[in-house]
Order: C-alpha cells, then structure tokens, then sequence
C-alpha cells in the first residue's frame, strides 16, 4: 500500500476559447475540451462568457440595423461574465483536488479555489462567477478580434491518498 503525500499543482491540461465572437457581442456558452501537453483530450470545462454593456446583458436594438461591433464602444467600459459551471468526463485518480485559472486581458491572473474530484464520478462541479469590466480601446478591440483566451485546469493531490497501484 503507498500513501501520496501533498503535492505541488502541476498543469492537467488546458482550454482556449475563441474570443472573435466578441467583437459582435455575442456570448460564449461551450463546452470546451481539455488537451494535455501530449494533445489528448482529458476532459471538458463547461463554461460561459457574456459581454455585459453598462452590467446588463448586451442587447441588440434593431434587429434590421448591422450588428454593432465593439470599436463602436469605444472609451465605454464593457463588462465580460466569465462563468465556469463544471468539470466532466475526467480521467479518473489521477489527482484529489482542481482549480482553473486564466487570464483576461491586461489583468491579473484569476485562479479559482481547489475543488475536491468524487472519487466515485468523473466531474466537478464549480459554478463559479468571474466579472471582468475593462475599457474599449484599441487594445482591447485587438485582443478580442485576434486572440484566444487560455484556460488552464491544474491538479493536486492533497493528504494522504491511497495509490491504487
């Protein structure tokens, strides 16, 4: 019988999430799979992103007008809800614990807290809420029409674990 002792986080996998829909206003609602550093599929985040414009949920006015484009919102301030609902289809013991982190923009780092993995099942579940608020600029019109946003799934074991091998 082996016993695992705490352990540092190390990168599970990671997450990237076209922002190029932002540029429109529309909302990001996926589920998104988790690729390892060797590119295999070890999970999927579920996960939502909705452009907020002055904290209410963008609205289109005219349905006949074009569609509005964020340069439009230019010296405004936007809001962007990062929603992160769950984990699933997870390899299973592997680890005990996960956070997510990414992030957004210019600002700092988010990173959730550690979520303890069921030993019994494959998922987490995280609804968890993330509010970023930035000013439209140049920058931010650049970042939104040619980046992607990287959501990385980090893993931990914590305590004493029995090792199956």
């Amino acid at each position: 019988m082996a016993f695992n002792l705490d352990s540092r986080p190390s990168l599970l996998g990671e997450c990237v999430v076209y922002l190029g829909v932002f540029n429109y206003f529309f909302a990001v609602d996926e589920s998104t799979p988790i690729v390892s550093k060797i590119g295999t599929e070890i999970g999927r985040l579920q996960l939502r992103i909705t452009p907020y414009d002055e904290f209410v949920p963008y609205m289109r006015a005219d349905v006949d007008n074009p569609e509005q484009q964020i340069h439009e919102f230019m010296d405004r301030f936007v809001q962007f809800r990062v929603q992160l609902s769950g984990l699933s289809q997870l390899i299973p013991l592997r680890f005990s614990h996960v956070s997510v982190r990414y992030t957004f923009f210019r600002e700092t780092n988010t990173q959730t807290p550690r979520f303890r993995v069921d030993p019994e099942g494959d998922s987490v579940s995280l609804n968890l809420e993330f509010r970023h608020s930035v000013n439209v600029s140049d920058a931010l019109v650049k970042y939104v029409t040619s980046s992607n946003l990287s959501i990385e799934v980090c893993a931990q074991s914590v305590g004493f674990r029995l090792s199956r091998y």
